[in-house]
Formats: C-alpha cells, sequence, structure tokens
C-alpha cells in the first residue's frame, strides 16, 4: 500500500536534512560555506530517480527555506 499523495512524504523527508543543517551553529556554517577560492560549496545533495521527484522535492524545499539564504 502507497501513502496518498499530500501526506507528507517530502515534508517527511527534508525535515530532517533541514534540521541537522540549521543545527549547525551559524557563524561556523559562514566559516565553512566558501572555499579559498571565494566560491560557495554544496552541503547538502539530494539524489532523486526522476525528474519528477526531483521538482517536486525543490518545490518544496523552496517553500521551507524562503525566508533564508539558501540555494
Amino acid at each position: 500500500m502507497n501513502a496518498q499523495t499530500g501526506s507528507g512524504k517530502t515534508l517527511g523527508f527534508l525535515l530532517p536534512i533541514l534540521h541537522h543543517y540549521f543545527k549547525e551553529d551559524y557563524n561556523e556554517r559562514d566559516r565553512k560555506d566558501y572555499n579559498d577560492d571565494g566560491y560557495s560549496s554544496p552541503k547538502i545533495l539530494v539524489l532523486t530517480p526522476t525528474r519528477e521527484l526531483t521538482c517536486q522535492i525543490e518545490r518544496e524545499l523552496i517553500k521551507l527555506v524562503y525566508n533564508h539564504n539558501i540555494k
């Protein structure tokens, strides 16, 4: 049996990731965000089997972090 659409599966997947990300001290994260060349490095990598799922996760993530400086 599959969970129904709109049951919060994507949110349930993203919340622990974001909790871990935001749990880090902001000052510490700011120091680690940029490499020696001044470029930001990725902190979270999400691999999905389909483009459709990737787009769905991106839409939900944008809603969750719209007020933060996360790309």
